[in-house]
């Protein structure tokens, strides 16, 4: 009896659940400022900023993701993969005002430079509990690992591992990612060769 009850409320918890975040996902599809098919955020997300944020397609996105886009965008790609505790900020405070507590000063006194846009181009793996901070863009096809705090522009296809994030090596070789990049993408979409060799090399 006790076996039956026990199954009973789990059942009727779990359905809580699934209707919680089937809401919150519509929710969050109304606000967002774009989300491709077959794309979706886990449970336990928050978002600040959502008309700037746009989400390819194919995209998946684990349980505890925080994004903030107030005064500027984040860009998703194309097939990204991301584990759980993403964190994406597209802001930075104001630290050097005399006079005037950091907490003190709004978006408005902020003036150009302290906000920038971050991009993850297409087919990235984020692993858990990264950080992306502003004006990065993570390159076509990167990796970058658990924990990781990215500050600058990763290269296409590269491995990144670290706080701060700095590249370990590279996925595939510059011919491979050629013949890759021709599997996947039509001629005017692919990395130029001379543009590989000059970054890769």
């Amino acid at each position: 009896m006790l076996n039956k009850i026990k199954y009973l409320v789990g059942a009727v918890v779990d359905k809580l659940m699934r209707c919680r975040a089937f809401y919150a996902d519509a929710r969050l599809r109304r606000e967002l400022g774009a989300i491709g098919p077959n794309s979706f955020i886990g449970n336990g997300f928050e978002i600040v900023g959502a008309g700037n944020i746009r989400i390819g397609k194919n995209v998946s996105i684990r349980q505890g993701a925080v994004m903030t886009a107030l005064n500027a965008r984040i860009t998703i790609g194309d097939s990204v993969i991301v584990a759980n505790d993403l964190v994406i900020s597209t802001g930075n405070h104001v630290h050097d005002r005399l006079g005037k507590r950091m907490a003190e000063i709004t978006n408005a006194e902020k003036g150009p430079g302290y906000d920038r846009d971050v991009v993850v181009e297409d087919d990235v793996w984020l692993g858990a509990r990264v950080t992306i901070l502003n004006g990065v863009t993570v390159g076509r096809g990167s990796i970058v690992g658990a924990g990781a705090v990215v500050t600058k522009d990763t290269l296409p296809y590269s491995i990144n591992l670290g706080v701060p994030a700095k590249c370990v090596g590279f996925r595939f070789s510059i011919e491979d990612i050629l013949r890759h990049e021709e599997k996947l993408y039509p001629p005017d979409q692919r990395i130029p060769e001379a543009t590989l060799r000059k970054n890769l090399s």
